[in-house]
């Protein structure tokens, strides 16, 4: 058991002594209730079974959410345990873990900044989660979280590694992935607003992915792509793309990308190549969307690009690429809609716990 928790939950003594002052007899009987709870289920955390660590985990993600523990002295073994967890075997335990630790920026926002390097540390490391997409998942959506209340300045030299572990995720092949990754960036961006040198090269970087990303099948995903570019743009080079895109409200994606091309052509022709390069490479993925998108921007990197440019890129290349496009686009369409909110029950495992943890991520 917890030490701090050894110590008794009953008022006066404990967690919930004379730091804790509720204002209501009914926060009173719920800090109590709280407390036992805590009390009976901490073990569960170091059990041999994965069911009983999973539910253990699941429980005080949630309950972190609740300001009651931020009154009283739960939060820090709460945390703590949540923070072990994220190294459990079983993926889902760890799933869960990492959503507990971005439900802190809910339940205890004005503690967060106190435990920001722990919190920051492991939910990066979720997202080099190989053993399970969920786990990065649930990382991308915990930072959106945790980094929404916390500056660039109180993240440090993390913000540059977030948005490099981030960029992996933009062309990733689960929409769920990509559409927080995407939301992530906008966060980062929203952020950055005091460090405008430093992301500038993070922005130059991702870009690309901005643009390709604006008819990105899944609406969901090309939604966040176009509020990512939106809080992006302050932080790129060239102001007419700045103004541009600041003022394209009414426009379409497929009119934004036309303007941003065009823009790039007279004013950044270093970044216009960048997009055709990332567009090709996309084009050669195995992501059936960036290649959906990646080929409907070439063609109208085809229809603005100088003449001179064109000779020296391999439009043997581009040809097969643009004209393979409405193959790719009709497949796309005649496919039925995605049931987005299936897939993301599926990757942030609102039904985590009625699942097998053994099947999921090894034996318990």
């Amino acid at each position: 058991m917890c030490p701090a928790l050894s110590r008794g939950l009953c008022p006066g003594k404990g967690l919930l002594g004379p730091s804790f002052m509720p204002g209501s007899s009914a926060e009173v009987q719920s800090s109590i209730c709280i407390g036992r709870l805590v009390q009976s289920l901490f073990p569960w955390l170091g059990s041999p079974s994965a069911n009983l660590r999973l539910t253990a985990t699941a429980f005080f993600a949630e309950l972190v959410k609740d300001h009651l523990v931020e009154k009283t002295k739960l939060l820090k073994p709460l945390l703590k345990a949540l923070l072990e967890r994220s190294r459990d075997p079983i993926n889902t335990v760890r799933q869960m873990a990492m959503r507990g630790v971005g439900n802190v920026a809910s339940g205890a926002p004005t503690k967060l900044r106190g435990h920001r390097a722990a919190v920051v540390e492991v939910l990066c490391r979720g997202l080099e989660d190989v053993a399970g997409a969920e786990v990065a998942a649930e990382s991308l959506l915990a930072l959106v979280k945790v980094l929404g209340q916390l500056k660039a300045s109180a993240v440090g030299s993390a913000l540059a590694d977030i948005a490099r572990s981030t960029r992996a995720f933009l062309g990733a092949e689960e929409e769920v992935l990509r559409r927080l990754a995407f939301t992530l960036y906008g966060t980062l961006a929203s952020s950055a607003s005091g460090r405008r040198s430093s992301f500038s090269r993070e922005v130059e970087e991702v870009f690309p992915s901005l643009v390709l990303h604006l008819r990105d099948p899944a609406p969901a995903v090309s939604d966040a792509c176009k509020g990512a570019l939106h809080l992006c743009a302050p932080f790129l080079g060239s102001k007419r793309v700045r103004r541009r895109i600041a003022t394209s409200a009414g426009l379409s994606a497929a009119e934004l990308q036309d303007e941003i091309c065009s823009h790039l052509a007279q004013d950044c022709p270093a970044l216009l190549e960048r997009l055709f390069s990332t567009a090709r490479s996309c084009c050669m993925g195995s992501c059936q969307a960036s290649q959906v998108t990646a080929v409907t921007v070439l063609g109208i990197i085809l229809d603005t690009a100088p003449a001179e440019w064109l000779q020296r890129w391999d439009l043997a290349f581009l040809w097969g690429a643009t004209t393979g496009a409405s193959v790719c686009v009709r497949g796309t369409k005649n496919e039925k809609p995605r049931d987005t909110t299936t897939e993301e029950d599926v990757f942030l495992g609102h039904n985590a716990a009625k699942s097998n943890p053994a099947q999921r991520g090894g034996a318990g």
